[in-house]
């Protein structure tokens, strides 16, 4: 984006947003066993309010692990 609207270099308009060009180039795809896991820990959130994002994050992994 700032590449093209400000007329900067790939490599000027990273260093200025501190992004290796790597990480520009090449972002980041979201598995399907973490899109999975994201579902299931919204689910739980809704039925249990109270538990916090660590509880339910070791629950789910550990479940899934086991």
């Amino acid at each position: 984006m700032m590449v093209l609207e400000h007329h900067l270099s790939e490599r000027n308009a990273c260093r200025l947003v501190g992004l290796s060009r790597d990480s520009y180039r090449h972002p980041p795809v979201a598995s399907a066993l973490n899109a999975s896991l994201e579902e299931r820990i919204r689910q739980t959130t809704l039925e249990r309010r109270r538990f916090g994002y660590r509880v339910l994050t070791q629950r789910k992994l550990h479940r899934s692990c086991c």
